[in-house]
């Protein structure tokens, strides 16, 4: 290797083994409230550093300091002025603004706090392959945030903000053809479905379909106040044929699902636990969906080979936060060969996930 490319490569490793640097100063920048700061006070036009550090109680220096670092990487745009640096928004910056439709104030938080504390103890993961959050925070990742409800509203609007940006419901929706592949008046289970966004993208498919929403008691309580726009919480779509073909049904999915329906869609569910678990909950399915049912698995396809793919690193996430996993295609066929399921199919959404589909395995002609 000659010595030109030792320094570039060297160079590159050392700008990936400090990566961590940029996410926690974006950690920083939300956890302060910098944008929404930037924001009042300059209404669009740049803004003294010191103005924003006595908006955020923080030492002026150390804030320029920060937005100087952050501003080289494109967040917050710097300029010029007879009283030094002035500091305002860029079209990034705009992600880290409390109230904006494209927030991801939330998943800056959650990424820099309880997550960033599990990937800390990553080689523990890589030594049993068990979830370092468990021994980071004392509790499974579930049972942590049930026991928390601060992080926990911080962990559910966070997954709002994600699910706009890189997962919307309804570009999923229509990447599979529902009508075409279950028939009119076709009944859909949405397991593990929470407040029912995939779901209603769906029952607007088309008039016919019928829609059961699956979840834990404490999800399907919230799910109801937000179809029905009871208080404080806004309907889904205020179209009364929309809540005349929705209803809801309780229960914990690996004990159990609703029976006899024509499809079963799980978005996220399968990638947060590991193989034996997928197993029980897709078992379950196959053991009372229709015979012509679908399983319809909606998660990040993760593709054969080197290249660069959002899943790979999603994939590691997974492991150190819940124990669970994202998949190839290979392994989602054998998954479902394992809970009595065959794959059908992948159609690809616009998103960053696709929909796999499985059917009833077929049953050996007798002696075979």
């Amino acid at each position: 290797m000659s010595t030109a490319t030792t320094v570039s490569t060297a160079t590159t490793m050392v700008r990936m083994l400090t990566a961590y640097w940029v996410s926690r100063a974006l950690y920083t920048a939300a956890k302060l409230g910098v944008a929404d700061a930037v924001r009042q006070l300059g209404d669009g036009a740049a803004v003294p550093v010191e103005q924003i550090a006595r908006q955020i109680a923080v030492h002026p220096s150390a804030l320029r300091r920060l937005l100087r670092a952050l501003a080289s990487a494109g967040v917050f745009r710097e300029e010029g002025g007879p009283d030094g640096p002035r500091y305002g928004l860029s079209p990034l910056a705009e992600h880290l603004l409390s109230d904006a439709p494209c927030s991801l104030r939330n998943a800056a938080l959650m990424y820099g706090e309880e997550m960033s504390l599990a990937w800390h103890d990553l080689p523990s993961a890589m030594k049993d392959e068990l979830p370092s959050w468990d021994r980071a925070l004392g509790a499974d990742h579930f049972g942590y945030y049930q026991q928390h409800p601060g992080p926990a509203r911080i962990f559910d609007e966070a997954m709002k903000e994600l699910g706009r940006a890189m997962y919307s419901d309804d570009a999923i929706a229509s990447s599979y053809d529902f009508i075409g592949a279950l028939g009119r008046g076709a009944t859909v289970v949405d397991v593990g479905g929470g407040l029912g966004r995939l779901l209603a993208c769906i029952l607007q498919r088309d008039v016919s379909l019928q829609g059961i929403l699956f979840d834990l008691p404490h999800v399907i309580d919230g799910a109801r106040r937000f179809h029905e726009g009871s208080p404080g919480a806004a309907p889904v779509a205020a179209r009364p044929e929309h809540l005349s073909r929705l209803s809801f049904e309780a229960g914990n999915f690996f004990e159990r699902v609703p029976g006899a329906a024509d499809a079963y869609v799980l978005k996220r569910i399968l990638h947060d636990w590991p193989d034996d678990r997928c197993r029980t909950l897709l078992a379950n399915i196959a053991r009372v969906m229709k015979p012509s049912g679908r399983v319809l698995v909606v998660e990040a396809l993760i593709p054969s080979g080197s290249e660069d793919h959002f899943g790979k690193w999603l994939d590691l996430n997974m492991m150190v936060v819940t124990g669970g996993r994202e998949r190839t295609e290979e392994e989602f066929a054998a998954l479902f060969e394992g809970a009595g399921l065959e794959l059908a199919g992948v159609f690809r959404s616009p998103t960053a996930l696709s929909v796999i589909e499985a059917t009833k395995r077929a049953c050996p002609a007798r002696g075979a």
